[in-house]
């Protein structure tokens, strides 16, 4: 099964189409893309490797949300909307 999908790639990729360039920069679309792709449901935003230490903190932003990526000292890692400065960066 999965050697007949990657078989089936080339062709796939020969007969693509790119999206319309408004796509990329139309703000409405964007908005669409945030509130049904990214916000609906759970999303890699950041590795192990970020915070590699407990006591660890990785400060990033998301669609506009400021968050930081955080190891407790169990190891278990964590991430949080972040409110005010954050002190002991990694």
């Amino acid at each position: 099964m999965i050697s007949k999908v990657f078989r089936a790639v080339p062709q796939l990729i020969e007969s693509a189409q790119f999206l319309p360039d408004s796509y990329y920069i139309d703000l409405a679309m964007f908005e669409h893309e945030t509130k049904h792709l990214f916000a609906a449901d759970r999303i890699a935003i950041g590795f192990r490797f970020d915070v590699p230490n407990s006591g660890c903190v990785y400060p990033l932003g998301f669609l506009g949300i400021p968050l930081v990526i955080v190891r407790g000292r169990s190891g278990e890692i964590k991430v949080l909307e972040m409110y005010g400065k954050i002190a002991g960066l990694c």
